[in-house]
């Protein structure tokens, strides 16, 4: 099976060192998958990451995960990410992966991570296709319900991590930066949407709203009961998503 190795990759835009856990195979070439993670989250995604790294490799790819600037190990204040010092980080990670010379490079993102992907492949031919689970299309609807107060150049928020701060450069993003426009510019590259019903972070509509956006070829899996987490359908979540790495492999698309 494959190995963890934990190194930095610089980011050179922002000068952060960005930090990354790699699943490598003996096969340098094989199909690898970036996995974004959601907002104020980490790498590991408490370690169901690493698990899904490990049950990718089964099927023979190799995953890198890794944190965006200010959070969890990486270099960088949080309180001056966006969107769009998000899509940087993702290029220098897509950057580090393409010194492999991989057959496939896939970006799979979780939530806030998942719309950083959409955006980041929109302007990366690189990156082959996008999978995102629970990506918001709406960003201004979801980022304006955990804003309470503004101080200075600061917002603070109060999400499910604690009471945090962005400075303005969050939310201005989302003026000149629409997921849904976005989207559709991935086609042919192949998208792969899946998203809880019973999601209340992320409503379902959000998923809906950017399957329709997206070009062809393009496939939805819409979980029965799955809230934002998908934790009780991890398991089918995972071979659904497995499944469609699979089939990008099979196809050549």
């Amino acid at each position: 099976m494959g190995k963890w190795r934990s190194l930095f990759v610089d980011n050179q835009e922002s000068g952060n060192a960005l930090a990354v856990l790699h699943y490598h195979l003996g096969e340098s070439s094989a199909p690898v998958v970036i996995v974004c993670h959601g907002f104020t989250g980490s790498k590991e995604g408490d370690g169901r990451h690493l698990r899904f790294a490990e049950f990718l490799a089964q099927n023979g790819w190799q995953t890198v995960l890794f944190d965006f600037a200010g959070n969890g190990q990486s270099e960088g204040d949080f309180a001056f990410s966006s969107l769009s010092t998000q899509i940087s980080d993702l290029t220098a990670v897509v950057d580090w992966v393409q010194l492999f010379s991989p057959r496939r490079l896939v970006c799979l993102g979780r939530s806030f991570g998942g719309t950083t992907a959409i955006c980041q492949a929109a302007r990366d031919q690189r990156v082959q296709a996008v999978c995102t689970w629970a990506a918001p299309a709406r960003l201004h609807l979801l980022f304006d319900r955990f804003r309470v107060s503004v101080h200075g150049d600061r917002i603070r928020l109060q999400s499910e991590a604690g009471a945090i701060e962005v400075a303005h450069q969050f939310f201005s993003d989302f003026e000149r930066i629409d997921p849904l426009q976005e989207v559709a510019r991935l086609a042919p590259r192949p998208y792969w949407c899946v998203h809880g019903k019973a999601d209340t972070t992320v409503p379902v509509a959000d998923g809906r709203l950017l399957y329709a956006a997206a070009g062809s070829p393009k496939a939805a899996y819409w979980v029965d009961h799955g809230d934002h987490q998908l934790h009780a359908q991890q398991q089918q979540v995972w071979a659904q998503t497995r499944s469609w790495f699979d089939a990008l492999e099979r196809s050549g698309g």
